[in-house]
């Protein structure tokens, strides 16, 4: 992982390619819960494909990969009808610029 030393084992294939990702946020802040975050937003073609992929697998994790790199793990829950992943909550704000870094190779 990009900030975090732990093992998951991908898929060689990508479920989701990078044309299938809509867009990426620059670093936001929330006052409200007063963490900073990044919204990874995903094209309808790649919600029908994480609800394909969650029928056939219910519980599976998916990671968010960029050159080799795992950026974030996020699940997908029954009827995922939300169209983008929130990344950061819980990453101090060092790490997610280093996150945001490598996210601006798929789209800047």
């Amino acid at each position: 992982m990009v900030i975090d030393q732990a093992k998951l084992c991908i898929s060689k294939k990508p479920i989701i390619t990078v044309d299938q990702i809509d867009f990426i946020t620059p670093i936001r802040y929330d006052p409200v819960f007063e963490w900073y975050y990044i919204d990874v937003g995903f094209s309808p073609t790649a919600m029908v494909t994480l609800n394909k992929t969650y029928t056939s697998l219910p519980n599976t994790k998916f990671a968010l990969v960029v050159d080799n790199d795992i950026i974030c793990v996020f699940a997908v829950q029954e009827d995922f009808a939300v169209k983008s992943v929130r990344i950061g909550q819980d990453a101090p704000l060092k790490h997610l610029q280093i996150i945001r870094e490598r996210l601006s190779k798929i789209k800047p």
